[in-house]
């Protein structure tokens, strides 16, 4: 029980940060951390610096199941382009159904997606 005799909120009860009231990853508000393999961020960091380098447009994709952390590694890498000297313009797209859109190795027949952007 708190001062106040109600129950603690979980963010509370484990002592989190003012305005966090769970263990949830944010992407946007907690770009500047990249959670998980530390291989991931000196990849990222490498990608940029190697574009920088060859002059060449940086191509890194990440696909995978929901929650797994794409979105997050996508704004941490937006964070290092605009907190490190490094020329780019990071634009974010959101495809609402993935599905739809023709990947290689799918035959000429698959049906393309439903809205293009241009």
């Amino acid at each position: 029980m708190t001062k106040t005799g109600t129950k603690p909120s979980l963010g509370e009860w484990f002592c989190l940060s003012a305005g966090r009231e769970s263990f949830t990853i944010n992407p946007e508000t907690d770009r500047q951390h990249l959670f998980g393999d530390k291989q991931w961020a000196e990849d990222i960091k490498r990608h940029l610096q190697r574009s920088l380098v060859l002059n060449e447009p940086v191509r890194l994709v990440w696909v995978g199941q929901y929650g797994i952390g794409k979105t997050h590694r996508l704004f941490h890498t937006v964070h290092l382009v605009e907190t490190e000297p490094m020329d780019f313009l990071p634009v974010y797209v959101v495809c609402a159904d993935i599905t739809t859109l023709p990947l290689r190795g799918r035959g000429h027949g698959h049906p393309g997606p439903r809205h293009w952007f241009g």
